[in-house]
Parts: C-alpha cells; structure tokens; sequence
C-alpha cells in the first residue's frame, strides 16, 4: 500500500488530480447508480406484492358463487379467469373442510401441505414465488378487518402462486439501464474533465519540458508564455533567469579559455623544464660516472699491487681502506647508474635492445649475487623459476628489474623469508618477489613508486638509499609494454609483481 502512496506521490500533477477525479466520478456514478436501482428494485417489489394481494382478494369475492353452489364447472369457470395473467403459475380453490374445489396448476408452486387461513389475506414467500392466501367469505362486505370482527360464513380459501420473474426482468433491466446511464455520465465528465485538464496542464507540461532541456540546449529555449496567471509569471521569472544564466556563463567562458590557455602554456613550460632537467641530469651523472669509473679502477690497480707489497701493518691497513674505498665507490656508482637510467627514461632516450634470453639462467645469475646481502641480514632465499628456454626480451633492462626488486626485498627484512618466483606463459611474462619485512601501509603504496622518495622518508637513514630502484624498475617495465603492481601489508610483508607482455613489443622511448 505504501509503495502505490509513494508512486502515487511521484506523479505528475495532472495525472494525480485526472487519476482522483476520475476515480471520484466513477465511485460516485457506481453509487448512485446503486442507490437508485436499489430504491426503484424495492418499490418495484412493493407494489408487485401489493398488485398480488389486490388480484387475490378480488379473486376470493369473484369465487363467492362458485363455493356457495360446490359445482365444479362453476369452479373451473372462476378459476379459468386467472389464467389471463402470466404472472401466475398456480392457482387453488379450497373448501373449508381443506378439500381443494379445483385447481389451475402451471407451475406446482403451492404445496398440498399449505394451510388456508380463515379471516385475513396471508402472503408466503418463496424463492420464486409469492404465494398469497384470501378467505372467501359469504359476504366480504360484513367484515371488519380492522376491528377484528368477522360477521359472514367462511366458505374456503382461493390460493394463488404469483412467479417472481417478471419483477426480476424488470429489476435486472432498470440495473442494466442505470448501470448504462451511470457509465455514460461518467465518460462525459472524464471527457470534460480531460479537456478540462489538458487546459490547465498543457501549459505546466510545456514550461516542465522546456526546463529539463533547457541546460542541454545551446542556446537555451525561453518558456511560452500561456495559461493561468501564475504559470505566465513562472514562465516570465524562467526567462528572465535563463538571460542572466547565459550572461554569467559567457562571461565565465571567456574567463576559462583564458585560464586554459594560461595552464596549456604553464603545462608546456613545465614538460619543456622536466625534460631539460631529465636531460641536465642524464649529462651530470654521465659526467660523474666517467671519472669515477677512472676512480675505481686506479683503486682496483692499487690494491692489485698491494698483494704483491711485502705483508706488513701498513700494507694491511692499505689493503681494508682500498677495499671500503672500492664498495662506497661502486655503491656511488650504482647509484649514479640509477639516476642516469632514470633521467634517460624521463627524457625518452631508452631503446629497447630484444635478444634472446635465458630467462632461468639470467635470474639465477642475479640471484647468487643477491645471496651474500640476503645473508648478511639472515634472510632465506628460495626461487621457483618456470619459463620456457629463450625468451626475446631486453636483457639487461629485465635484469636489472629484478636485481632492483630482490636488493628492496633484501633491504627491508630482516630475519625473514624472500621468495623469486618466475612463470612464463604464451603469452605473458610473470615476475613476481615476496618478502616477509617490515611491508608497506595501504595509503602510501603509490608514493613507493616516486624517485627519491621512500615511505618513510626516515627509512632512508634506517636502511640507505635513495628511493630511486623503484621508480627505475617501473619505467624499465612501462618500457617493455608491461605494468608493475604491489600487495602489501604493514609488519606482514610485500609482494611486487611485474607483468610483461610477449612477444614484448618493439618500442622506442619511455613509456608515458
């Protein structure tokens, strides 16, 4: 019930007051019309038994003669008048002795069990009849039925059986024809009524329709003005707003193509500085690897030389400086490599060199020179490696991917378990590093991602680095056409996954 309010509720306002009224006029017309066959049915049956009563008694006095001689043709004659009205089935002569004198049968509606009274017009009902007694008395003149004195003879009883069908046609044709008459009243006051609606929702309908299109249509439709005083101001107040709307929009159309224009040459600008600090750094750090690469191979000479000196403190102590000078030194430079690997990838100057690769040989080699930093920190390694023989990647591009993703997992746990697994399928390439470390809190999982940032920018204290492995090992796999996707969960661990295309497709610059 509810759910019909609320539909109800939801209508248009011309099809709740069409839907009320019309349910109000049909109610109404059903009513009178029930009313009235009600009222005309009953008098109708009113003067049906009142016609009855009238009939039989004027028979009783027509019958006087015929009880007073006993002679039966003189009753068949008597009885023989009634058959003139087709409204009675069943007509009877009584003695007062309870013999029946003659009887007129065409419908045996008058049991022999009835039992004639002797002074007062009796009427029995029946479901299809009414059946009405009368005395016949020697002289009906003498009696006084009000005061209950009876000074004639009774002679017998006339019964009469009057068939309550003609008065049931009669009835059920007057329903028919009020039913009808009410029908069509109510169709000529709902067609009124839908003309008269129309005249007063045509005007609502169209301001309706014209202000649900009116932020879609370019240049916005004004509202006809037409119909009741208050819808021409409803519709004169719309117009009115859509001329400031547009007003204030061209303004503020004009104000943004100027604001546009200004951030498409502040976006330039800032691509244009990008680029050229991508292309200032990728020069600075090539400069800075050259003579540090010099750096580390005098270094690698003077210790050469150094284990062929005579073996003394002094050569000892020589020997562990060169030694931490070489590891700081060749740390600089991975670091160096990152940035410059990083800075060629933003300004676009990566080529992908496809060979074929062994892809289980080339994750194994990585893998031994991970071992030595997993056990420093106590980590287990495990590697379960599955591709097919060679596959047409780049090789030193997926090798450093996961030589970057195995050093960060190594990095960060401590006392744990990593696991390298690799699966190679038709048409996918799946790399996939597990750690069990310190793990990553959902809200910062992007910003791992970003170059010389981690996490916690604290981290880079606790456990080195400069937040650039990540950031170079995204591009590398944007590069080969693939993506680079992380789960995570803080103090439980971190799963890294790089999902790669094949065949990989050629290409040429970083991916955007």
């Amino acid at each position: 019930m509810s759910t019909m309010l609320n539909r109800f509720r939801q209508m248009r306002i011309s099809r709740q007051l069409s839907i009320t009224a019309g349910a109000s006029i049909i109610l109404f017309s059903i009513t009178l019309t029930a009313i009235a066959s009600t009222l005309i049915s009953r008098q109708l049956r009113d003067n049906a038994v009142t016609d009855a009563r009238l009939q039989t008694e004027q028979f009783a006095e027509r019958s006087i003669f015929a009880f007073l001689v006993e002679d039966l043709t003189v009753a068949e004659e008597a009885i023989g008048s009634i058959t003139a009205f087709p409204n009675i089935d069943d007509a009877r002569l009584i003695r007062a002795d309870g013999e029946t004198l003659a009887r007129y049968n065409n419908g045996n509606a008058i049991n022999d069990t009835d039992n004639p009274i002797r002074h007062l017009t009796d009427i029995r009902e029946s479901s299809e009849y009414w059946i009405v007694v009368a005395p016949v008395l020697s002289s009906p003149e003498s009696n006084d039925l009000d005061s209950g004195s009876v000074n004639a003879e009774y002679l017998g009883s006339v019964v009469l059986a009057f068939s309550k069908s003609p008065v049931r046609e009669t009835i059920r044709t007057i329903w028919i024809i009020n039913v009808l008459a009410g029908l069509a009243a109510a169709g000529i006051f709902l067609a009124l009524l839908s003309f008269q609606m129309r005249v007063l929702t045509d005007p609502l309908r169209s301001l309706s329709s014209t202000m649900s299109n009116g932020g879609r249509d370019a240049p916005r439709k004004r509202a006809r003005i037409f119909g009741s005083e208050e819808i021409r101001e409803i519709a004169a107040i719309y117009n009115q707003l859509m001329d400031e709307i547009e007003k204030s929009q061209a303004a503020l159309e004009s104000e943004v193509a100027i604001r546009t224009q200004e951030l498409k040459t502040a976006r330039d600008a800032a691509f244009a500085a990008n680029r050229q600090k991508s292309e200032i750094m990728a020069a600075v750090t090539h400069e800075m690897k050259t003579p540090l690469q010099a750096i580390i191979g005098y270094a690698q000479l003077t210790l050469e030389e150094l284990e062929f000196a005579v073996e003394d403190d002094a050569a000892h102590r020589s020997r562990e400086q060169l030694s931490n000078i070489l590891g700081r030194a060749h740390e600089l430079l991975n670091r160096i490599t990152q940035m410059l690997d990083l800075a060629r990838a933003e300004a676009g100057k990566f080529d992908l060199n496809l060979v074929e690769t062994d892809i289980s040989a080339l994750l194994h080699d990585a893998q031994k020179s991970i071992l030595p930093l997993a056990a420093e920190r106590n980590n287990k390694f495990t590697a379960e490696i599955d591709c097919p023989a060679t596959v047409l990647i780049d090789r030193d591009k997926f090798q450093q991917i996961a030589l970057n993703l195995m050093t960060n997992a190594c990095k960060f746990t401590h006392n744990g378990d990593i696991y390298l697994r690799c699966k190679g399928r038709p048409d996918r390439l799946l790399l996939e590093v597990e750690d069990t470390g310190v793990g990553i809190a959902e809200k910062d999982i992007e910003s791992v991602f970003e170059p010389f940032r981690q996490v916690d920018m604290s981290a880079s204290r606790a456990f080195g680095g400069t937040g650039l492995g990540l950031a170079v090992t995204r591009e590398f796999a944007r590069l080969m056409g693939g993506e680079i996707t992380v789960s995570s969960e803080l103090d439980a661990g971190s799963i890294f996954r790089i999902d790669l295309p094949l065949p990989i497709p050629p290409s040429t610059g970083a991916a955007e």
